[in-house]
């Protein structure tokens, strides 16, 4: 279990969009790489990419005292730290395997999971 009782989030997990298989692997010192596997396929993320011309991973943060639980997921520069974009979203675990997760590329935090949701499952 991690924090608040709530069920573990590191971990890979997959789900499906549009016919797209997808990945969402959160390591435990807050790395996230997201894999989408459409036409070709694509890493987002991870540890070591190059945006602009400057080494950027990307990072994961969670606020679990929030209804319903916040996700951002944060693109560094590795060399200074410095903030180079934002995804906010929302998540709920539905159970210990599987959470429900709404994120909104380019708008603001969703509030709920009405207009668009993804279910993504744990795996082993």
């Amino acid at each position: 279990m991690a924090q608040n009782g709530q069920p573990e989030l590191t971990g890979k997990w997959t789900g499906v969009e549009s016919g797209d298989s997808l990945a969402f692997i959160f390591d435990p010192d807050g790395v996230i790489t997201m894999l989408n596997s459409g036409d070709k396929e694509t890493v987002i993320g991870g540890r070591a990419a190059v945006r602009r011309g400057k080494q950027i991973r990307m990072i994961y943060q969670t606020d679990l005292s929030r209804k319903p639980f916040t996700i951002d997921f944060i693109i560094q520069e590795v060399a200074t730290g410095n903030e180079q974009g934002r995804m906010e979203g929302i998540f709920e675990f539905l159970n210990e395997r599987q959470i429900k997760l709404n994120i909104a590329p380019g708008k603001k935090r969703p509030t709920s999971f009405e207009d668009f949701f993804l279910v993504l499952t744990k795996e082993d």
